[in-house]
């Protein structure tokens, strides 16, 4: 997560949280499908398989190792090539899919956030207010209609990915402003 978001200026950490905005509406749209096993996408990025009422997923892929490491024993497991393949209900399928990628997309937002709180791009530098700052830091010095519009944009995008995350409803109401706090 670090690496992928740009801490080097004003422009680049709001172009770095649409883009993860971006991914936390692809993660939900994914996690909110109602039959992932009918999109294409889906079963290609996931690496599962419709099988006639159920969805067979394979060892080595994101669900397979999440299925095995909780302990869960598959509802049919078929041998096929040396590999244990496993055939879920769609329901238990949808279910852990949704499960596996709102843990995935906290994860990442927990990350996110680590690394937004440490941030001062956005603070004013209030030695400014006050008349001519000699001091060396990143604090914006021109607190003029710009600044302002980006620092409400980079605590709105804030808001926006975690309705995303919300979404799923995983979490009840005083968990999540818990949370945001």
């Amino acid at each position: 997560m670090s690496s992928a978001f740009d801490i080097s200026s004003q422009t680049g950490v709001l172009s770095s949280l649409e883009l993860f905005y971006e991914y936390s509406l692809l993660i939900r749209d994914a996690a909110m499908d109602k039959a992932p096993w009918d999109s294409p996408w889906l079963r290609k990025l996931f690496q599962f398989e419709r099988d006639g009422e159920g969805v067979r997923i394979r060892p080595g892929t994101f669900i397979y190792e999440d299925y095995k490491a909780r302990g869960s024993s598959p509802s049919q497991s078929v041998e096929h090539l040396g590999l244990s393949l496993v055939l879920l209900s769609r329901q238990e399928f949808t279910r852990s899919l949704s499960r596996l990628l709102s843990e995935l997309l906290n994860s990442r937002i927990s990350d996110k956030d680590c690394i937004a709180s440490r941030l001062r791009l956005f603070d004013p530098c209030v030695y400014a207010l006050h008349g001519t700052c000699r001091r060396d830091h990143t604090l914006s010095h021109q607190l003029d209609q710009d600044w302002f519009n980006r620092r409400v944009r980079f605590h709105l995008q804030h808001i926006m990915i975690l309705n995303n995350l919300y979404a799923f409803g995983f979490m009840d109401f005083p968990t999540r402003v818990k949370s945001q706090r």
